[in-house]
């Protein structure tokens, strides 16, 4: 079904590559379980990221890409 490598590191430094070879996930129940360990992990978060310029457009073009400039001046602190 897909293969999975595992990486350790910590927030704000680069991953690296733990010495396993990578994991081939067969079935749906191995998938579930891998999942379930990597993506719901327990405890509080410790980065939260949000993909707003997709969410976001120019009123007069909303086609028109969204400069990161503008985005930040519109989410002020909250960049």
């Amino acid at each position: 079904m897909t293969a999975v490598r595992h990486v350790s590191g910590c927030a704000g430094s680069a991953p690296r590559v733990a010495e396993q070879s990578a994991k081939i996930i067969s079935d749906r129940a191995a998938g579930e379980a891998y999942v379930a360990s990597v993506c719901f992990k327990h405890g509080p978060p410790r980065l939260l990221g949000v993909e707003l310029e997709y969410t976001v457009h120019y009123a007069d073009n909303p086609l028109r890409p969204l400069d990161p400039q503008d985005l930040s001046r519109a989410l002020g602190p909250h960049t």
